[in-house]
């Protein structure tokens, strides 16, 4: 094996949403970045992106209404999708942005420095780089946005590792996460304490996938075919958790031999 572990595994680096992936479903993580099997975005996940790029539309300043944006990059996405789980998700864009809109004015944020910035950093111990793009960069701080139906008491903490990732990259000393719902929002703050600890966490958790697929390698001689089938072995799927359709499953199954 030349190079890191992670190379050996075609893995060139490491995001805060692999991570929690691996702490929430080894074997969801092993399908989708070992084996390349990658389930398809959903609604859910075509709302969130259109309401982020209707909020973008306003932030910038930008000549385009922000409402006629995100339902533009929803109709994009769902390619005139009509079933009823796809309305309830069209449904709920223009009352979300509106929220996003009113949280962005009330906070008084103002026109951010970038959107979407990719950010890198490395974690203690961990031989592969941690990548992510962050929503709203300001003035010493970035905003993630999150869409959802219910509003969180506290940040979900798989959102605050990602928030922490990006804080982390810029050299930060706090980060904000927006949540919004149709009828509220939230914004939760992350200062120092918070960041330094997650960031802790997240290296810990990294360090734990590089053992594993350290573990895997030795046990496969060095070869990097038995290497996949042994890692696929340590880490059956989870099909309990939210990672995982019916169909995902079944393809899963049909091309991961220790799986069938």
């Amino acid at each position: 094996m030349q190079g890191s572990i992670f190379e050996a595994f075609d893995i060139a680096h490491l995001s805060a949403s692999s991570i929690n992936k691996w702490t929430g479903d080894r074997g969801a993580w092993v399908a989708h970045y070992i084996f390349g099997l990658k389930g398809e975005a959903g609604p859910a996940a075509w709302r969130g992106g259109a309401v982020e790029d209707g909020l973008t539309a306003h932030v910038t300043r930008s000549h385009v209404d922000p409402l006629i944006y995100a339902l533009m990059t929803f109709e994009r996405d769902a390619q005139g999708d009509l079933d009823d789980a796809v309305d309830k998700e069209r449904a709920l864009i223009v009352p979300m942005l509106e929220q996003a809109i009113n949280a962005w004015t009330v906070a008084e944020l103002g026109r951010p420095s970038t959107q979407q910035i990719r950010v890198e950093t490395w974690l203690d111990g961990v031989d592969a780089p941690l990548i992510g793009f962050a929503d709203y960069c300001m003035n010493g701080y970035c905003i993630d946005l999150k869409t959802t139906k219910a509003l969180p008491s506290k940040p979900r903490y798989d959102h605050v590792l990602q928030a922490a990732g990006y804080a982390h990259a810029r050299k930060e000393q706090k980060a904000s996460l927006l949540y919004v719902t149709a009828k509220k929002h939230i914004i939760h703050e992350l200062d120092c304490e918070h960041i330094a600890e997650a960031i802790g966490d997240l290296a810990r958790r990294a360090r734990g996938l590089q053992t594993t697929l350290r573990a895997a390698w030795a046990a496969s001689g060095g070869d990097a075919e038995r290497a996949r089938l042994r890692l696929a072995e340590m880490c059956p799927p989870n099909i309990d958790t939210f990672y995982w359709s019916d169909s995902d499953l079944n393809v899963a199954r049909s091309q991961i031999e220790a799986w069938a």
